[in-house]
């Protein structure tokens, strides 16, 4: 049976470096379609393009403030709502959930209030 894959938490990117990375690739795919068939195109790998990554986790959902990221995750059956700085992807702040956060399902209002849906069908809002 195949190993199950683990979570990998969030990567930041900057801008630059995934236009960098998107070019260099397109201009491989386009030397890889005129070389020899047993060519193969070498690109930089997606980590060596991160500026921060946090710790493992598998984010349900995510919204990005104007100085945060918020992830809703999971870890087994721990369910949590993270903060992350922007700057350098350390943790600012985190809440336990009651239940699994639903997938997709955070929004982020204009006062800067968090809202997240869980997967029983309630929303935890947490604000200032």
């Amino acid at each position: 049976m195949p190993s199950r894959k683990q979570a990998s938490g969030l990567t930041a990117v900057t801008n630059a470096s995934f236009l960098a990375w998107l070019s260099d690739r397109n201009a491989a795919e386009v030397a890889f379609k005129k070389a020899p068939a047993d060519a193969k195109p070498k690109l930089t790998d997606w980590p060596d393009l991160a500026s921060w990554k946090t710790e493992n986790a598998a984010p349900a959902a995510f919204v990005l403030a104007k100085d945060q990221a918020v992830a809703a995750c999971s870890n087994g059956r721990t369910h949590t709502v993270n903060g992350y700085s922007r700057a350098d992807g350390q943790k600012v702040w985190s809440v336990t959930l009651p239940e699994q956060p639903a997938m997709n399902r955070m929004a982020l209002d204009r006062d800067g209030r968090v809202l997240v849906a869980l997967c029983d069908g309630s929303v935890v809002c947490l604000g200032r």
